[in-house]
This record gives C-alpha cells, sequence and structure tokens, in this order.
C-alpha cells in the first residue's frame, strides 16, 4: 500500500488504529521530558488549545477535546 502525503487541514488516516486529530499541526509545546535508562532522549510534549488552557488552569481531569502528545 503506498503512503500518500495530505495536506495539513486533511483527516489524518487512521494509525494504529488511533486517529489523528484535526488541527494537530497547530499544538503547542507544553515541556520537556526526559526518558533515563536505555532510551535517555529527550521528548517533546505537546498539547492542543484546550490542553494548553487546562494545564495553565490546574484543571483536571483534562476537559473533553483536550489532546496531548509525546514527539520522541
Amino acid at each position: 500500500m503506498p503512503l500518500i502525503a495530505g495536506g495539513a487541514d486533511d483527516e489524518g488516516s487512521p494509525i494504529f488504529g488511533v486517529k489523528i486529530p484535526v488541527g494537530y499541526r497547530q499544538s503547542e509545546m507544553v515541556g520537556m521530558s526526559h526518558e533515563a535508562g536505555n532510551l535517555d532522549e529527550l521528548r517533546g510534549i505537546l498539547g492542543n488549545a484546550l490542553a494548553i488552557k487546562a494545564f495553565r488552569e490546574g484543571t483536571l481531569p483534562f476537559p473533553d477535546g483536550a489532546t496531548i502528545a509525546k514527539l520522541a
């Protein structure tokens, strides 16, 4: 099956059963994390506007629609 790149506004195809949310490219950097041990790497933590607002206000649990992701 060939890999076909879409535009930034396209709905992403499911990857491992997880659907990529619309607007994921506008996520902001929340922070960094260090994975110790055999990985020994830095990872970037991203969040959409709802997640950023929840982080800043200390809202738990996160509201519906908030998404966070780690880039390894």
